[in-house]
């Protein structure tokens, strides 16, 4: 565990966003190999079934992913201002709240699952191999929640290094699980692979954390406090608009690609894996960077809360350059990791080179992002994402879809990051932020 409000605020971003970047790499590696293992030895029609699977259950995601967010930040805040006792609280408070919200996650999937596909469009012929990883994705939410939940507790306390140990365990166990679940089970194999995995992963995080905290974790229902919940809410709820809004925004443009048949469908479900292996290096120093502020917020050190913002920008937007420039020249060569066929590899060839141009773009607006979340201006960000997505994205994809078919729908995603960057920046700039306080 480390104190980041002191010390070189470059060296630490720079180390957390290292370590950050490498747990990353190997917990998106679990997808990935999912995703190779379904493209060779079962074809592209489960690899658009995964596609639009992933796509829906970030919807239902959302709640989750909103109070952890949530969650996070007052984590990071009470950890700066020392307040190791509310950190506890605020554990207890979430996992309660999760355990509930699954069920109800669960029950709604498994009555309205087609109905979903129905409204979303998603081409028939997948129907079967797409409802069958909806309800499998029901089943192991919670083990999902608990496994980001440790990783959240090591970074928020500064410690980003130790949660490489347990998702190395989870990918390796993945690795070696998913050709053999996948030839015993088909498509399904592939999630209770990573189910199994994940599962071992958390349960030695778990030891680690009580092994290295500095403060003591327990879950009681007597530490249930509605204060502690009333703050989940008041910065929780405007993340899960906010999640809400953009899930809802890439569901919408999913319909949209939709529309283009099933080789079209797959390639952006490609596009969009590679998408976040190129991006990762820019978005995991937004993540590093609201650490920091987060505990120098807590700690009222204003002062380097700016500079970390300064140097999280300065740092994103060079990685984001590497990655950018390499996304353009190795862009076959990263879609024929995927699949085979070559209309595919070509449809995804297209899309990687013409929204790897806009990636510095969205690389600063989440940098922005990360910093208001981080503050605990969560509400800030919500408006402002909603309206990058709604009135920017999903607009531009389907008006540039209309003149330029399948490459319009790519080109219009990459101008909407340019109007959410500037209007990142405006609010930046007019520092409302700085009167937004959460402990």
């Amino acid at each position: 565990m480390k104190d980041l409000t002191k010390g070189s605020i470059k060296k630490n971003l720079r180390g957390l966003t290292l370590s950050f970047v490498l747990t990353s790499v190997i917990s998106m590696g679990t997808g990935l190999i999912d995703s190779f293992w379904l493209g060779r030895l079962v074809g592209k029609d489960a690899f658009a079934a995964m596609s639009i699977a992933q796509t829906v259950w970030q919807i239902f995601m959302i709640v989750l992913i909103g109070l952890i967010t949530g969650g996070s930040i007052l984590i990071a805040q009470y950890f700066g201002a020392k307040e190791y006792k509310k950190i506890s609280d605020v554990v207890t408070n979430m996992s309660v709240i999760t355990v509930v919200l699954s069920i109800i996650l669960i029950g709604t999937v498994q009555i309205f699952d087609k109905d979903i596909l129905y409204l979303i469009q998603a081409p028939y012929p997948i129907w079967p191999q797409t409802l069958l990883l909806l309800r499998l994705y029901s089943y192991i939410i919670f083990v999902f929640y608990i496994n980001f939940l440790i990783i959240i507790l090591f970074r928020t306390a500064g410690d980003a290094k130790t949660p490489i140990r347990f998702t190395i365990i989870g990918l390796i166990g993945n690795f070696c699980l998913d050709p053999i679940f996948i030839h015993w089970w088909g498509i399904s194999g592939a999630i209770l692979a990573t189910f199994a995995s994940v599962c071992v992963a958390t349960v030695y995080g778990i030891i680690i954390f009580k092994k290295k905290s500095q403060f003591e974790v327990k879950i009681r229902f007597q530490d249930l406090s509605l204060t502690i919940s009333k703050k989940l809410f008041i910065v929780g709820f405007p993340n899960i608009l906010d999640t809400l809004f953009f899930s809802f925004g890439m569901a919408a443009t999913q319909i949209v690609v939709n529309h283009f048949g099933v080789d079209v469908v797959a390639a952006y479900g490609i596009g969009s894996r590679i998408d976040s292996i190129l991006l990762l290096l820019g978005n995991n120093v937004g993540g590093a960077m609201g650490v920091i502020v987060g505990q120098n917020r807590g700690a009222k050190k204003d002062k380097r809360v700016l500079v970390a913002l300064h140097h999280g920008m300065r740092l994103g937007v060079i990685l984001t350059l590497i990655a950018s420039v390499l996304g353009f020249i190795f862009a076959p060569y990263l879609c024929m990791i995927f699949v085979t066929s070559k209309v595919v590899i070509a449809i995804g060839t297209q899309y990687i080179r013409i929204i790897s141009i806009f990636y510095l773009f969205l690389t600063v607006f989440m940098v922005f992002m990360s910093f208001l979340n981080a503050v605990g201006d969560t509400k800030a960000s919500m408006v402002i994402s909603a309206i990058a997505t709604w009135g920017g994205r999903l607009p531009c994809a389907i008006i540039f879809s209309i003149f330029l078919g399948y490459s319009g729908i790519v080109l219009g995603i990459g101008v909407s990051w340019i109007f959410a960057m500037v209007l990142g920046l405006w609010y930046i700039k007019s520092r409302r932020w700085e009167k937004v306080r959460i402990i």
